[in-house]
């Protein structure tokens, strides 16, 4: 329950931290009908139905396409690490078999250093649900990896780092 709770309040901290809040940042009061009243375009798990979620790509395509913020679920590991992924375990296991129900456990992220979870391959599956999501080999990224990359990212492609200033 501590973890869950440290892993909520860490996400928290997180989404406010990413794009900061647009109230606490400037002193300049919105009107109802103001014309450039922002909104947040929020890319969930980055852009769940085109790229494999939760990972670098998918964070990358879901600037390229206008979220000026990104949705993420992190996980601790065992060894302390800060790992992006939206379940607490995965389904299949590195070679592509299925994880029974009855082994489902031993594969939990907290019990589970990151160096054995980022031999899992992640994006390869079709989900019906998604029909235009590209399938490509790829893992679930650290945090740090995350903000390295989608950092870079922006500032190559000239993205502006706060919409709302």
């Amino acid at each position: 329950m501590k973890k869950k709770l440290l892993v909520l309040s860490f996400l928290t901290v997180l989404l406010i931290s990413f794009q900061g809040l647009p109230g606490c940042t400037s002193s300049r009061k919105l009107v109802a009908n103001e014309p450039s009243v922002q909104f947040y375009n929020v890319g969930h798990r980055g852009t769940r139905g085109l790229m494999p979620e939760n990972t670098i790509p998918s964070f990358k395509r879901a600037i390229e396409v206008g979220a000026n913020t990104i949705e993420f679920d992190v996980h601790i590991t065992k060894d302390n690490k800060v790992v992006i992924c939206h379940d607490a375990s995965y389904t299949t296991k590195p070679d592509g078999s299925d994880i029974s129900d009855a082994e489902r456990k031993q594969y939990t992220f907290y019990q589970m250093n990151y160096a054995d979870i980022r031999k899992f391959i992640i994006g390869e599956k079709y989900y019906p649900a998604f029909p235009d999501q590209w399938r490509m080999k790829t893992y679930a990224p650290l945090l740090s990896e995350m903000i390295d990359s989608v950092e870079s990212f922006t500032k190559s492609n000239n993205y502006s780092p706060n919409k709302f200033t």
